[in-house]
Parts: C-alpha cells; sequence; structure tokens
C-alpha cells in the first residue's frame, strides 16, 4: 500500500464518522472540519471540486486563514488519488507538481500525523 492509498483510508474513515460514505459523497464545496481545543490546529476536509479534494490544516494569522500544511489530491480514480499541491503558509512553500518529493514527504508525514494526533485509530 503507497502512503497516498494510506492517506486516503484515513481520510475515508474520519468522513465515514461525519455520516460520508466517502469522498464521492461530498459535493462541491461540502466540508468536515475537526475542531481541537488542545494545540493542535483544525483539520479540514473540503471537495473544492468535482475531482478535488482539499485536506489542510488551519490556523489563524493576523485575521487570514492560513494552512500548515494544505494537500490537494486529484481523485478522479477512487482507487488511487494523487496529490497534485501542496501549501505551507508558516514556511511560504507552494508546490504545483505531482512527482515533487516534497508532496510525497509531506503525505508520509500526515499518515502518521492523523494517527499521532488522534484523528484516526492505528487499526482504522
Amino acid at each position: 500500500m503507497t502512503h497516498h492509498s494510506e492517506f486516503k483510508n484515513h481520510i475515508r474513515t474520519i468522513l465515514g464518522k461525519h455520516g460520508f460514505a466517502d469522498e464521492t459523497d461530498l459535493d462541491i464545496g461540502d466540508e468536515v472540519t475537526i475542531e481541537r481545543d488542545d494545540d493542535e490546529q483544525d483539520l479540514v476536509i473540503e471537495k473544492t471540486r468535482e475531482q478535488n479534494l482539499s485536506v489542510k490544516h488551519v490556523y489563524e494569522d493576523n485575521g487570514n486563514e492560513c494552512y500548515e500544511p494544505q494537500l490537494i489530491f486529484d481523485i478522479s480514480n477512487p482507487d488511487e488519488w494523487n496529490a497534485v499541491f501542496f501549501r505551507n503558509d508558516r514556511i511560504r512553500v507552494r508546490v504545483r507538481d505531482p512527482c515533487n518529493e516534497e508532496i510525497r514527504g509531506v503525505t508520509l508525514s500526515w499518515t502518521d500525523r492523523l494517527i499521532t494526533q488522534q484523528y484516526v485509530e492505528r487499526d482504522d
């Protein structure tokens, strides 16, 4: 299983806990927000286009909504999501290259962070 597949499975688990069968149940503009009471940032999953799903940690800086990080996936193939955009406002990085190693690295580390930050359980 690739890191994108593990990430996809975790996001589908979160969507399922919020009443959606999977990403195809979301309409454009629909979002699931998990607000945190601790020091962690809120997690937002949003369908931004028919073929795109945005997953982001959100914080506010001087009244502006910022992301650390944001990944946008092409979900046109339900079996294989492809990260097509990466953004991290804290370090001022934006990448639109799906073959970029930085995007792969972020997806891999975020897969583990979804567990350690208790958005999903290891068995999910």
